[in-house]
């Protein structure tokens, strides 16, 4: 649902779908999908938001909020909208071709070309896909599930898995990355300059004499892109502003046209008669990452993580850090996504006194202290941070705050594994995909490699199980991981975004919205 003209309060948008696609094509499920809407192109787009990316490389880039410095030059196989409806873009069709979710065959749209010359072809995707885990990106480790490529057309290949993976579909979007492919004979010659430039065919290339990278990033129309009706704009810009006041006066000012704002700016966003809009497209919280005591031995007791969830207030932490902006949850899945159950909403009750008790039962009542990594350049989390550790500091546990100031500073913290708790954000775009990274030991939210045998046994059922019959099992694996505590999940939420109302179909994409898609409000 797109926001109209909305003074009184946010748009939030909630979905009910199964992105996984089992046993056919990608043709039938679209049911006669049409051509992105187009409307009358021109001007300047400008976007500000919080943080710079990783990389402008595809393959290492680790997609969320970075998404948004890729997108405008890199288009994926597929598009999925806010609704999980599924648009062909660069692929013609997608589909299983094993029962057991362990062969893939894409069928690529043809004709497209480079800026040099070279084809978009399947060996250009092919090239890619290797190219992937070479690169060792944030989610290298996504692709690693591929254990070999057959090219059998010029536009058509198959993948052939090494163990069943049912999520390709949503991994070929821009949202997976793996459908994003720089230019062949880049990835061969200069893969360096790929982080710092672009070499894509979609919509738009980055005007690298233009670009401070850090600190705006302008791209202008590609003159080759396939469907120049659906553009909408001459030139996007997307600025870095770490302030969120300063962004919301950027749009105040129209300095820019859509910013990312966190919930006070967005309050006072709508009480300037300007649109927000929120996707609940995921869920922040406390990653209790050290499951197994390597770094603090008392979280590798699963009484302690049960005794932090219990302490934590998440109806007050809603709502008074993100009014209007989110719904208090204890899990890690949403409502309408597999798994859901309501009911265990009610597995950790806030109840200080019960907390303590645990702590004693585990004999970790005297407390302990633990290091918890903090996103600073994302004011909510912050807030978020300052909150939990006042709570926790009620049932003995003493906080030390460390920030990252940028994303990909907080990426490369992450992955380090020295940090036994985060306050993180996730994407719930596919519940199958999320697992990959915050539960499977090579997941990039699972630094520290922990294994709870009946959860991963159940996440490997789920890979070669039809989505149709696969139901019961995500209930069961939701149930194990709330029951584990591997979490501490505090609401869900998702990017808050402000814009005036020359500006529309802002809310545009099951991730982070696509700029590219943004279009100029009619009349």
């Amino acid at each position: 649902m797109q926001a109209g003209n909305n003074r009184s309060g946010p748009t939030l948008n909630r979905r009910n779908f199964n992105l996984m696609v089992s046993g056919g094509t990608l043709a039938a499920i679209l049911s006669g999908a049409g051509p992105l809407r187009a409307q009358q192109a021109g001007g300047t787009l400008t976007v500000a938001v919080a943080t710079p990316p990783i990389s402008l490389d595809p393959a290492r880039n680790g997609g969320g909020v970075n998404e948004i410095f890729v997108s405008p030059a890199y288009e994926g196989l597929v598009h999925i909208d806010v609704d999980g409806k599924v648009t062909p873009r660069l692929a013609e069709d997608l589909r299983y071709t094993a029962s057991d979710n362990t062969e893939f065959e894409i069928d690529l749209r043809s004709g497209l070309n480079y800026a040099d010359g070279t084809p978009f072809d399947a060996n250009a995707l092919k090239d890619y896909l290797e190219y992937y885990v070479r690169a060792g990106g944030p989610f290298a480790a996504t692709a690693s599930v591929i254990d070999s490529i057959e090219v059998r057309s010029p536009y058509t290949l198959r993948l052939h898995l090494n163990r069943p993976a049912p999520n390709l579909v949503w991994q070929f979007s821009e949202g997976g990355m793996w459908g994003c492919v720089p230019n062949p004979r880049a990835i061969a010659e200069r893969p360096e300059d790929l982080g710092s430039t672009t070499d894509g065919v979609g919509p738009y290339r980055l005007v690298a004499e233009q670009t401070l990278l850090g600190s705006e990033y302008v791209y202008e129309r590609n003159p080759d892109y396939f469907e120049p009706e659906s553009r909408h704009w001459d030139r996007i810009i997307v600025k870095v502003i770490d302030n969120p006041n300063a962004r919301l006066q950027a749009l105040l000012s129209g300095q820019a046209d859509i910013v990312a704002v966190d919930p006070e700016t967005g309050t006072a966003a709508v009480n300037s008669g300007l649109e927000t809009v929120v996707n609940i497209n995921g869920w922040i919280g406390l990653f209790l990452i050290d499951r197994d005591g390597k770094l603090v031995p008392e979280l590798g007791d699963v009484r302690v993580r049960h005794a932090i969830n219990m302490a934590l207030d998440r109806d007050l932490i809603a709502q008074a850090l993100a009014p209007n902006f989110s719904e208090p949850t204890s899990l890690v899945t949403l409502p309408g996504h597999p798994g859901y159950n309501e009911a265990l909403e009610a597995l950790y009750p806030y109840d200080v006194e019960g907390a303590k008790a645990l702590m004693a039962e585990a004999g970790a009542q005297d407390g302990f202290a633990l290091n918890m990594l903090v996103p600073s350049f994302d004011a909510l989390m912050s807030r978020i941070g300052q909150v939990v550790s006042s709570q926790l500091a009620e049932i003995g546990i003493t906080i030390n705050i460390e920030t990252a100031t940028t994303f990909p500073a907080y990426a490369e913290r992450v992955e380090s594994g020295n940090f036994p708790v985060i306050v993180a954000a996730w994407g719930v775009g596919d519940v199958y995909s999320m697992f990959q990274q915050i539960i499977a030991p090579t997941g990039v939210i699972n630094p520290l490699r922990a294994v709870h045998r009946e959860m991963h046994e159940l996440y490997e059922t789920i890979a070669r199980t039809p989505p149709s019959e696969a139901g019961p099992l995500y209930d069961d694996i939701i149930e194990i991981i709330a029951d584990q505590a591997w979490f501490a999940p505090l609401m869900r939420s998702g990017e808050i975004l402000a814009h005036g109302r020359h500006v529309e179909n802002v809310n545009n994409s099951l991730t982070y919205p696509n700029a590219t898609l943004v279009e100029p409000a009619a009349g």
